[in-house]
């Protein structure tokens, strides 16, 4: 079975993150996110994936030289302009099978896809979306079903009053090569907007798979938290690159607790990665290999990728570290989004803001709505 994931764009909504390191390839508990998605392909039969690449393309390379993941088959095809998710997918028509997985690059989950290739065997469609229940959907592309789960209409972003159901596209479709007939070659062109939508009107049957499973965009900083929060409390399946020591303790090689504050779970401590005498660290907390929390410093809710550093007797709370940044000794900090290599000054309080937003410069305030 063979699988296309689109992973070409810039990640915007994820800066600054997204500077030095392409969306799909930012670490869930110290594993790029795309190989978390791997791994859910893998375990519903796809041995064959295709990127289609863009933005930092190199990175993608770098991590995949074989271009193989656990015996799955990996192939990179960068696109030279963009074509939209549909127009993608249809430039690389050729290397398609009679009926493949197309997914977007930034969507983490475990919804069960043997469940809706099942669907698509059973109703030989034009394809099957999996659809996601959400609270608001005036958010998002939703889309209605009949009782058997046929699409009837597709409403982008309604108004509340012109919501009938609460089901939007997920990103993840099983479609048959015979509807990339539909779409004309070498231009942009949306699967959302453009085919699936023009599929309905000429009568071809599209299906919907209503799922219950976790589903999450990571797109903005405040969901990439999330994810990796939600993946410690075990919200969802996800493998994790070290051993349980303890209930909800994974640490990497040559991490080091001192035994002299108190470290409530869930954490993961990459290589070599330390927590200083008399820290207080409060799960969920990721830390990337060679982090330091430092003597008596106060942690919760944390993301810190490799290299990250909090300073003695430093308070951070609910925020994301990047590569080789640095809070002082004494900072308070909360709800932030730090830079690769950003070092925050002793002394300073930033606890949100818009004013504190813009005189901090490279800091990102994270909150919901980003």
């Amino acid at each position: 079975m063979q699988a296309v994931i689109l992973v070409g764009g810039e990640g915007t909504r994820l800066r600054p993150l997204t500077y030095s390191i392409p969306k799909p390839m930012v670490p869930i508990v110290n594993r790029p996110f795309i190989v978390h998605m791997l791994d859910h392909l893998q375990a519903h039969g796809v041995t064959e994936t295709l990127f289609l690449i863009g933005y930092k393309a190199e990175v993608f390379l770098e991590y995949f030289p074989e271009k193989t993941y656990r015996g799955m088959k990996l192939e990179f095809i960068r696109e030279e302009q963009p074509l939209g998710t549909a127009g993608a997918v249809k430039n690389v028509e050729d290397r398609l099978e009679e009926s493949f997985w197309v997914l977007n690059g930034d969507i983490l989950s475990d919804i069960n896809l043997g469940q809706v290739h099942q669907l698509f065997e059973s109703k030989s469609p034009m394809g099957v979306l999996t659809l996601t229940k959400v609270d608001d959907p005036t958010l998002y592309g939703v889309v209605e079903t009949s009782q058997d789960g046929r699409v009837e209409r597709f409403t982008e972003k309604p108004a509340w009053e012109e919501v009938r159901s609460h089901y939007i596209n997920a990103g993840m479709y099983f479609l048959k090569k015979a509807a990339l007939e539909l779409i004309p070659p070498q231009i942009n062109y949306s699967f959302e907007k453009g085919l699936f939508p023009q599929l309905l009107a000429q009568g071809y049957p599209l299906y919907g798979f209503q799922s219950s499973g976790y589903w999450l965009d990571i797109g903005s900083p405040y969901k990439y938290l999330k994810s990796n929060l939600d993946a410690l409390e075990k919200k969802l399946q996800v493998n994790f690159p070290y051993k349980e020591i303890a209930p909800g303790v994974w640490l990497g090689e040559g991490a080091k607790i001192s035994m002299k504050g108190p470290v409530k779970p869930p954490l993961v401590m990459g290589k070599n990665s330390v927590i200083g005498a008399g820290a207080s660290v409060t799960g969920p907390v990721v830390m990337g290999d060679n982090c330091i929390v430092g003597p008596e410093a106060r942690v919760e809710n944390l993301v810190l990728w490799d290299g990250a550093k909090i300073g003695e007797k430093a308070q951070v709370k609910n925020c994301i570290l990047a590569q080789d940044s640095e809070i002082c000794s004494g900072v308070e900090l909360s709800n932030r989004v730090i830079a690769k290599g950003l070092k925050v000054g002793s002394g300073e309080l930033l606890e949100g803001g818009e004013q504190q937003l813009i005189s901090a410069g490279n800091l990102t305030l994270l909150n919901e709505s980003s």
